[in-house]
């Protein structure tokens, strides 16, 4: 319930203060987090160290933005109610929405999928605002009042939940309701996964574009929207993913998810201090 009610307040907060203001302490706050949690701090250069190999300078000036920007991308979605149509246009600058349409010309459905990078709920969010029918899959919190405030959070912006666990039944649903499906590529949160290469290291990735490219043949888009120093917001959809079944699925699988993964690391590299990976991509290989 404690954190429940930090939601609530930070809810309440971000709503009654103007933003600018709100970020300000957002990112105070994360300062405080950076300093006094070392375990976190640690394993967010050893993630950058990964990403972006030996370059010392770089990876010290990014560690500590990841938790302010963090907290930048927490106070936008705890403000969805205030982020509208003026907004948008005052703040979002987006490219590609055609490629958007041209995949769903399909009529197989759409898996949008992005990274734990920029602010991937506001991402969803503009698809729904722009009218495109869209499903987000998503661990559910512990605490369902917590789980509960997220989904209807986000069922502001028009963004449908469902919840990671028997996501694939409903999925395939939808993407043959020619609806798009927003997925998180980067983090395992389960044990359905397949190990490729990320940053040139072997580690364990979600299965699950994989799974619906060879079950659906459905185009799979790479959707990134980037902070700016302004915090205004670039938004890329790029095209489809070009890939070719061969009729072996756990090969075919595993090329589609590289495919995601390679997308998924170009941004990662243009956009270090914007990573909010809290976990070890490359821990617990071995059998994979």
């Amino acid at each position: 319930m404690i954190l429940y009610a930090v939601y609530r307040v930070g809810h309440f907060i971000t709503l009654s203060l103007p933003r600018s203001f709100t970020y300000w302490l957002g990112s105070r706050i994360a300062d405080i987090v950076f300093i006094l949690n070392y375990k976190t701090r640690r394993l967010i250069i050893a993630n950058l160290t990964h990403a972006l190999g030996n370059d010392n300078d770089r990876i010290r000036a990014c560690a500590r933005k990841i938790l302010r920007n963090f907290a930048k991308y927490l106070v936008e979605f705890l403000r969805f109610e205030k982020m509208g149509k003026e907004y948008i246009e005052k703040n979002v600058k987006i490219e590609g929405v055609e490629n958007v349409r041209g995949a769903l010309k399909s009529g197989k459905g759409v898996i949008a999928f992005s990274a734990h990078l920029g602010n991937w709920e506001w991402g969803a969010a503009l698809l729904a605002q722009l009218g495109f029918p869209i499903s987000v899959i998503a661990l559910a919190h512990e605490n369902k009042h917590v789980n509960d405030f997220f989904i209807s959070q986000r069922a502001i912006k028009g963004v449908k939940n469902i919840p990671l666990g028997g996501s694939v039944r409903k999925t395939m649903e939808l993407l043959k309701k020619n609806e798009l499906i927003g997925i998180l590529s980067d983090r395992d949160f389960s044990d359905n996964s397949v190990r490729i290469n990320f940053f040139g290291k072997p580690a364990v990735m979600p299965v699950g574009i994989g799974l619906f490219a060879v079950k659906c043949k459905c185009p799979i888009l790479p959707v990134f929207i980037m902070r700016q120093k302004d915090n205004t917001y670039k938004y890329v959809l790029e095209k489809p993913l070009e890939y070719t079944l061969t009729g072996n699925k756990d090969a075919d699988i595993r090329t589609v998810v590289q495919k995601a993964t390679n997308a998924i690391e170009k941004y990662i590299k243009l956009y270090p201090e914007q990573w909010y990976m809290f976990d070890d991509p490359w821990k617990n290989v071995s059998g994979r």
